[in-house]
């Protein structure tokens, strides 16, 4: 599932005034990883960095977390490198 397709992921975004890449972005931090984003726009660089303000709750949390899991995308920690 894509996350800004995501009905859950919206609603967190839009109760913090923020967009859903914002939102994954630091709900990545509050997990312990160094997400990586990538852009050339000034506007969208900025966007990035305003990901740091941004403090989720514990339920808000785990519920990113359940639909990460539920995604099926590959977890770094079973990739073989």
């Amino acid at each position: 599932m894509i996350a800004s397709k995501c009905k859950q992921v919206q609603e967190i975004a839009a109760n913090h005034g923020k967009s859903v890449a914002q939102i994954a972005l630091a709900w990545s931090l509050a997990e312990g990883f160094l997400p990586l984003p990538k852009s050339v726009t000034a506007s969208r660089i900025q966007a990035n960095l305003d990901c740091f303000g941004i403090e989720l709750s514990q339920e808000e949390r785990e519920t990113l977390k359940t639909i990460a899991v539920q995604s099926g995308a590959p977890r770094v920690d079973d990739m073989d490198f």
